[in-house]
């Protein structure tokens, strides 16, 4: 993401700022008192300005799944990847290729 960031023209001490607001983010659920926490290592922030403007320069991200077996659909700032097939181990088989983000 970073890469295709400063690959618009984007200030490399701004894209700096973007990769540190992405990387070390922490996701914390609780239920019925026990809670959990773990390190987030894909996608952005949800809730900001950030995460949309980062999926408009995305741009190649889908064109380049939509390349191979796979059928990618992006909508707002997620996207969704549809394999269709006639034996479910042939499907699953097309999402252990190169395609696991």
């Amino acid at each position: 993401m970073c890469a295709a960031i400063f690959k618009h023209g984007v200030d490399f001490n701004i894209v700096q700022w973007i990769r540190a607001t992405l990387e070390g983010r922490l996701a914390a659920a609780t239920l019925n008192g026990f809670s959990r926490s773990i390190a987030v290592c894909r996608g952005s922030p949800q809730g900001g300005v950030l995460s949309p403007l980062l999926w408009c320069l995305v741009d190649g991200l889908i064109t380049r799944l939509n390349g191979g077996v796979v059928y990618t659909h992006g909508y707002a700032d997620d996207f969704c990847l549809l394999a269709v097939g006639k034996f479910p181990n042939t499907v699953s088989g097309l999402y252990n290729g190169p395609f696991i983000l």
